[in-house]
C-alpha cells in the first residue's frame, strides 16, 4: 500500500490522523509520517487494518485496487497541474523578457491577494 493509499483510505473512513493512529496503535506523528512518506510503512499494513476492521480480507483486493486508481488519478491530476503551471510561468518569463508583460506591481499583488484569499485558505 503506498502511502496516498494508505490516506485515501483514511479519509474515505473520515478518521483524523490521531483517530487512525489509535486504531492501530501509534502515534499520530508515525501516522504523519507515514503519509508524506518520511518514513516507510510496515509491509503487513494491509493486515494490520484488517485487524482493525478497516479492511476486510474478502473485501481487500477491490478495496486496495480501488484505492490504487483513486491514488494514481490524483497523482496524474497533480502533474498535470504541475506541468499547466511551469507553461503558464514559462509564458510570463517570456513575455516580461521581450517587454509585453510587466511584472506586477504590490498594488497588483495586494488585490490579488485580497480578491482570491478565499480560494486559497
Amino acid at each position: 500500500m503506498t502511502p496516498d493509499e494508505f490516506k485515501i483510505l483514511r479519509k474515505q473512513y473520515n478518521l483524523s490522523q490521531a483517530e487512525m493512529a489509535k486504531r492501530l496503535g501509534v502515534s499520530r506523528l508515525t501516522i504523519f509520517n507515514w503519509e508524506k512518506p518520511r518514513y516507510a510503512m510496515p509491509s503487513d499494513i494491509v493486515a494490520q487494518l484488517a485487524k482493525v476492521n478497516l479492511v476486510t480480507p474478502a473485501a481487500k483486493t477491490k478495496r486496495v485496487f480501488n484505492i490504487t486508481l483513486a491514488a494514481a488519478f490524483y497523482d496524474m491530476q497533480r502533474r498535470e497541474l504541475a506541468a499547466d503551471h511551469q507553461q503558464a510561468m514559462a509564458k510570463v518569463a517570456e513575455g516580461v523578457a521581450e517587454g509585453s508583460l510587466q511584472p506586477f506591481t504590490n498594488d497588483d499583488k495586494l488585490y490579488l491577494a485580497n480578491k482570491y484569499d478565499d480560494i486559497l485558505t
